[in-house]
């Protein structure tokens, strides 16, 4: 038995011989076949362990059968999630909502915050390096509570008062 990476795909590629040992073939290639499935969630594991995979990960498997009689068994996992990283400032018009939207942050080291007071109002700005939409979901959920602000993180790191303390009550 042969593994190797491929782009996008792992080959896993067995002999007539490994046919033979492992008891799975190109004409019994089927989900009905419990050594056949057994076998493919078998390889599937490896290819997530390899690739460092999350639990959660989809694996496909494709069957092919070449001229000398070997089976080869594609397995392609999915892409890179596409993550970018997103920010955004929300305007709160007293403290009260900047304390309730604490409770829509989710524990994520991925996600950051920073509380500001400028003037009578506090702020609230969040850099989160995810998906688009977990970026959008928590934006939305957060709009409940204040409102998309026309001041941006430089603005409020230059003249408004930082809040340290209040970061620790956002991200657990």
């Amino acid at each position: 038995m042969k593994m190797e990476k491929t782009t996008g795909e792992i080959l896993v590629t067995l002999s007539s011989a490994d046919q033979e040992a492992f008891g799975v073939h190109y004409s019994t290639m089927s989900f009905a076949d419990p050594r056949t499935r057994r076998f493919c969630e078998y390889m599937a594991v490896l290819v997530c362990l390899r690739e460092g995979m999350p639990e959660t990960g989809n694996v496909t498997v494709r069957a092919v059968e070449n001229a000398a009689g070997e089976l080869l068994l594609y397995f392609s996992y999915p892409g890179e999630d596409l993550r970018e990283t997103f920010s955004r400032v929300i305007e709160f018009f007293d403290l009260d909502g900047l304390l309730d939207c604490r409770r829509v942050f989710v524990s994520d080291p991925a996600l950051c915050a920073e509380a500001y007071v400028y003037g009578d109002r506090y702020y609230l700005w969040y850099s989160y390096d995810t998906v688009p939409e977990r970026f959008a979901s928590l934006s939305l959920s957060l709009l409940e509570y204040g409102r998309t602000s026309s001041l941006d993180r430089t603005f409020l790191c230059e003249h408004a008062t930082p809040l340290p303390r209040a970061v620790s009550l956002f991200l657990n």
